[in-house]
């Protein structure tokens, strides 16, 4: 593959969790039907004059190269053919060509290596590297902590356990922001978590324990993290999405949504204090630019969140 295109292919030595961002959408199928269509447009299946699959590019379903399961953009990862043959993942959705989309899922991944799939939907010889997932996962990894920076960077984020424990109680913070997904670090302690708990619970604020507390204090411009919570809205959903997709092709924990329950008595605007109520389609915040920098750029005082 080539090498502007792939950090993670050897010889461009290994992927760090600081070097680049990157802006992102995902994943879909691959047009294993005929010509007329690209980037896994579906045209080819019972039921595809159905208005939700009538999108073109931007629709949300794709057929899947592995297992020719149709499937929404949600819970796939884009490919693309390098122009020396080799197949990248485009976890941005934003190389140029065709696309080949693949279910995350280690057993579509497998099968899509071990028996040339790639090839059969691209109708050309194509060179795939048997480490394809675990590069991938890097990519998927690194994105998440891009988005976690950019939201960070502008004013949609705290971290902390005071301030974190605050939000969700109050249902606010910075400037009028309201919590819409609470982060915690895979290897913090489970005391501080399960104070945490009960008030994202009356939030329904969802929960992503998944990075360490290094790579979070990285991403939040600190040396370590333990507790954070990010702010509602396009970029936060966006961040959702890629730890969805990290999530089933990693092994990791699930997202966890808590059950939304009445706000307590006293909680702003009488609110329910249910995020899962109004989902992340809260437009409260202005909607930031997904593209992101060529690094994640700390604060420039960095200090850590043990708490």
């Amino acid at each position: 593959m080539h090498p502007t295109t792939d950090p993670t292919r050897r010889g461009h030595g290994p992927l760090t969790v600081a070097a680049g961002p990157a802006p992102a959408p995902q994943g879909a199928c691959a047009d294993v039907a005929g010509a007329g269509t690209g980037d896994g447009e579906i045209a080819d299946w019972p039921g595809a004059d159905e208005p939700e699959v009538l999108g073109g590019r931007k629709g949300p379903l794709r057929r899947c190269v592995a297992s020719s399961a149709v499937a929404s953009r949600d819970q796939m990862v884009r490919f693309v053919i390098a122009p020396d043959g080799f197949v990248v993942p485009d976890v941005e959705e934003s190389l140029p060509g065709r696309g080949l989309w693949l279910t995350a899922d280690p057993a579509m991944f497998e099968k899509a290596v071990a028996r040339n799939v790639f090839a059969k939907a691209a109708r050309r010889a194509v060179r795939v590297e048997k480490d394809l997932a675990i590069r991938t996962v890097a990519l998927l990894r690194r994105r998440c902590l891009a988005l976690i920076g950019l939201a960070c960077r502008g004013g949609g984020a705290v971290a902390g356990f005071e301030k974190v424990q605050a939000a969700l109680r109050s249902g606010r913070f910075g400037r009028s922001a309201v919590p819409g997904l609470w982060l915690e670090a895979a290897d913090g302690a489970a005391d501080g978590r399960a104070k945490l708990a009960p008030l994202a619970a009356a939030a329904g604020v969802p929960l992503v324990a998944v990075l360490d507390r290094r790579e979070l204090g990285l991403a939040l411009g600190r040396d370590e993290a333990v507790h954070a919570v990010l702010a509602r809205g396009p970029l936060t959903a966006q961040v959702l999405r890629e730890f969805g997709r990290l999530s089933a092709l990693a092994g990791l924990p699930p997202v966890s949504v808590a059950p939304a329950r009445a706000a307590p008595a006293g909680s702003p605007d009488g609110r329910t204090g249910a995020a899962g109520e109004a989902g992340l389609r809260d437009t409260s915040l202005p909607d930031a630019d997904t593209s992101t920098p060529d690094r994640i750029e700390g604060s420039t005082t960095r200090r850590s969140d043990t708490e």
